[in-house]
């Protein structure tokens, strides 16, 4: 269905029209969100969303764009949104565990993490690297949660698996 709304066919359905513009939106977030230009990824996602409302992965894009403009009270908040549209989601768990311990809102943090934690995959390596997280590593209450940094790596997925499936990078 989504090699169908990029196809850029003139017989698409309105909802895959809408799917499309709103993958291109996003594309264009990526690009911004590499050039360093944060306000036209925030415009790109903002404008996605109007399309596609109840996308949780663009959600979870505007938070990715609100952190990197260390706006994390908004960053939690679009997370928070992606998790409304999709229960449960690990990914958005994690991201606002990073954001939460960020912004100093440790317990928030921790119970986001543990979610994600419980449901298993990469997130323990992530957890382990995340520099996000190191307020809440270095936290009395909260510290024991975490892996320990053993490793000097970074551990990120490839942007457009919101969209196309997950592919993971260890950096050493």
């Amino acid at each position: 269905m989504l090699l169908l709304a990029c196809s850029g066919g003139s017989d698409l359905q309105p909802g895959m029209v809408e799917a499309r513009e709103s993958l291109e939106a996003w594309r264009r977030v990526e690009s911004h969100l590499e050039s360093g230009d944060l306000e036209s990824a925030l415009s790109s996602i903002q404008a996605a969303l109007a399309l596609r409302p109840q996308s949780p992965e663009l959600w979870l894009s505007q938070g990715h764009v609100y952190a990197e403009m260390e706006r994390f009270d908004e960053a939690i908040d679009a997370a928070s949104q992606a998790l409304s549209r999709r229960p449960g989601w690990p990914d958005a768990h994690f991201d606002r565990a990073c954001w939460e311990s960020r912004a100093g809102r440790f317990r928030r943090a921790a119970s986001d993490l543990q979610i994600a934690l419980d449901a298993g995959g990469s997130f323990r390596l992530s957890a382990a690297a995340d520099s996000d997280l190191d307020p809440l590593r270095e936290h009395p209450d909260f510290g024991g949660l975490l892996p320990e940094k053993a490793l000097p790596a970074e551990v990120s997925s490839d942007p457009r698996s919101y969209f196309l499936g997950s592919d993971w990078t260890l950096v050493f």
